[in-house]
């Protein structure tokens, strides 16, 4: 799939929350943000919250996000299934990490989804193990 939708701000930057949800017309809070407006997927690769094992090689531009779904077993449905079904949809994905000690979130552009979701046995927030969706994403374009 080729971009189609183009943020107001470069791959690299750190914007707001509200830049967030002004540029891709998106709800506030979530790792897995929908617009129907802008036909994206806004995910928030958090390394902040312990309840997710998210990994980057922001270096090679692949990305470990795992699914929503913070107690039990994670299943594919809202969220999950829109990220699982995006390419078929037509829906861009566009990828932001949240960091520690950066109060906005770094923006690393457009991404895709490089194969199956897979399962990982994680903790959820009461450290209680659970099945847990992780989907690989790659830059978009490689």
């Amino acid at each position: 799939m080729t971009q189609r939708f183009f943020p107001p701000f470069a791959v690299g930057s750190s914007v707001s929350n509200r830049e967030l949800m002004d540029a891709f017309q998106c709800k506030n809070i979530g790792g897995i943000r929908y617009s129907t407006a802008t036909r994206t997927i806004v995910l928030i690769l958090n390394h902040n919250f312990p309840t997710y094992d998210n990994r980057s090689d922001a270096a090679k531009g692949i990305y470990y996000f795992v699914g929503e779904g913070q107690e039990g077993d994670q299943t594919m449905d809202r969220g999950n299934r829109r990220l699982n079904n995006a390419k078929a949809e037509g829906i861009e994905i566009h990828l932001f990490e949240s960091m520690t000690g950066d109060p906005g979130y770094r923006y690393r552009g457009y991404v895709e989804a490089d194969g199956e979701p897979t399962q990982e046995t994680q903790p959820d927030k009461n450290g209680n193990a659970r099945l847990v969706w992780v989907f690989k994403l790659k830059r978009g374009g490689q």
